[in-house]
Formats: structure tokens, sequence, C-alpha cells
């Protein structure tokens, strides 16, 4: 759809549905929006936010989707004369424990030849009280990750450890034959110690993805000078 709308709406799922409202023009919180679901949920009609431009909706188990895996529940927020949706799909429910995945490469651009460092770290998020994210660290000790090119060609495969922190480490020297463009990292998770914690992620998305490029290129060659008068 297309939306010509002042309004942002933003949906956090969780044990219940809490929606955020703010202008677009200035970011400030809009309160007194009128929330409905649709199709409707039990106790939403009528819903409003409050002053900070929050209000926190009943949560239906589970989300509905269409045949394709599109959102079929969807948020509508009016105020006077303007309005705003937003669809919601499984993938925004974060209620279950799941992993949260962070990394950064040293450059993101390489040539070919070059190395390649990524660091990551990994945590655990799972709902806490008031709707609340908690984080904690994963009894995690190894991971495997996979490379793949512009192409979907495999360059690379192979396991790092995951540190006390739950940081971790992958190099990789690009191949001077390498497709240029995107290259892929994904990362899963491969080692759970034995214990609660392993308990908790049974089921969940234990994957994720990284991306750099890689370019032939050089530096410019070319010289300026610089005279004060």
């Amino acid at each position: 759809w297309i939306q010509v709308t002042n309004i942002a709406v933003d949906a956090y799922v969780g044990k219940k549905i809490l929606i955020q409202t703010s202008s677009l023009a200035d970011g400030r919180p809009i309160p007194a929006v009128e929330l409905s679901m649709v199709p409707r949920l039990p106790r939403s009609h009528g819903s409003q936010t409050d002053n900070d431009g929050i209000c926190r909706l009943p949560a239906s188990r589970p989300l509905r989707t269409t045949a394709s895996g599109d959102a079929e529940q969807v948020i509508v927020a009016r105020k006077g004369s303007d309005s705003a949706v937003l669809g919601i799909s499984p993938l925004d429910v974060v209620a279950q424990t799941a992993l949260r995945w962070y990394a950064v490469s040293d450059r993101g651009l390489y040539r070919p030849g070059e190395t390649v460092m990524v660091k990551g770290w990994v945590r655990g998020a799972r709902t806490g009280p008031g709707e609340s994210i908690e984080l904690f660290r994963p009894t995690l000790t190894k991971l495997s990750y996979t490379i793949t090119d512009e192409t979907g060609k495999q360059v690379d495969q192979g396991e790092t450890s995951v540190d006390s922190f739950g940081g971790f480490v992958i190099s990789h020297v690009v191949d001077g034959q390498s497709s240029l463009g995107r290259q892929n990292i994904s990362v899963e998770a491969k080692q759970l110690q034995s214990g609660s914690s392993s308990k908790l992620f049974e089921g969940a998305q234990l994957k994720s993805e990284f991306a750099y490029q890689v370019a032939e290129f050089r530096k410019p060659e070319f010289e300026t000078k610089l005279s004060v008068s």
C-alpha cells in the first residue's frame, strides 16, 4: 500500500502488542491516537495512545498470515482526518527466546587478495516484565559460518569459537578469482552447552547473515599542494 500521513506507527509484539505513535515531522509522541486491529481483536476497538504515544493491546496467538506468509493482522491508527496502517507478521513476535546477532567488518569494502576481519557478538533475548526485552549471554561455545559470493557460489566455510562475552571473530582472505560484488557470511550456532539455557532455544532461529563488498579499485593518483600566503 501507499500511505500519505504524518503518523509514524511502530509495534512491538510480546505478551501484548505495544504500539507507539509519533510525528513524522519532528518525532514527538502523538497522544490520543485511536487504534484498532483488522481483523478486530477483543478489547482493541476504541483504544487510544497515552501522553507518551504508547498503547498496549492484547496479542493474538498465533498471529494470522496469508497463504504467502504476508501479514494479515493490521494496526489502524487515526487522529482527526489523518490515519496510518502497519502490518504485523509472526516475524515481529519476540515473545519466544531467540538469539540476537551484531557484527561489523573492519572496512566493509575489499579488493581480491585482501583479508576480511569480522567481529561479532551474540546475545539471547526474551520478553521480560512490563514487555521489556531482556538480554542474556547464551551458553554458546561454537558457531559455524559459510561465505558465498554474488553468484551464490560457496567460497569459504569453517567454525569459530565464542568467548564468555558472546564475542566471535571470522577471518577470510578474498580469493583473487572471486566474483566482484556482495559476499554474504551466514553464521549458525553449533554448540549450546547442556542445561536449562539450551532448552530455551529449542525451535528458535539460530542463524544470521552479514555482508561486505568486493570490488576492484585503486587509490586516486593525484597530488594536492597547499600554500599559506
